[in-house]
């Protein structure tokens, strides 16, 4: 991490969490794992990955073979554009407005932020993600973090209503 990342990472630790996008209803953002559970939708052009936590958000990816555009407008998602390699699915993510946490341990990320994920299925049962974080605003090299969910099978996404005031006083105690 860079000094002040690392300042601001061990600011948040002694907080207990305080500022976490998750504690005021705001999107995780990415790579951040929806501890709730997801469900991905896909067709040949777009693959959608509908959140169940936060604030019930979603995320597109682009499959129709554009690129980034230039001009874009920093989003808590940022814009994401992927193609298949081999059995795998290569998603690059760009433009997320550096708001959010990388984990909930409270590792910072910045308007820099760029993170490629490489989704593959080394079984029926499980759904495998390289994430490759590369900021510079806030580490000094690009690193990779493995994470493997479980299928779900016969479960639909729920409700979940998020209130700040409600999670502020529990966090408050």
């Amino acid at each position: 991490m860079r000094p002040e990342a690392a300042k601001l990472f061990q600011d948040r630790q002694a907080s207990r969490g305080k500022g976490d996008t998750a504690s005021t209803c705001l999107p995780d953002g990415i790579p951040r794992s929806d501890s709730l559970g997801f469900k991905i939708m896909h067709n040949p052009d777009l693959i959608l990955i509908m959140y169940e936590g936060s604030v019930h958000t979603f995320r597109q990816v682009f499959m129709d073979g554009r690129g980034h555009p230039a001009d874009l407008d920093p989003t808590w998602y940022g814009h994401s554009i992927g193609r298949w390699d081999g059995d795998a699915i290569v998603v690059d993510t760009v433009s997320q407005n550096g708001k959010t946490w990388l984990d909930q341990a409270g590792h910072p990320t910045t308007d820099k932020l760029h993170v490629t994920e490489r989704f593959t299925r080394p079984d029926l049962g499980h759904l495998r993600v390289e994430i490759t974080i590369d900021d510079p605003g806030a580490y000094t090299r690009p690193w990779t973090v493995t994470e493997v969910s479980p299928l779900i099978e016969n479960r639909e996404l729920h409700e979940f209503l998020c209130n700040a005031d409600q999670i502020k006083t529990e966090h408050l105690k």
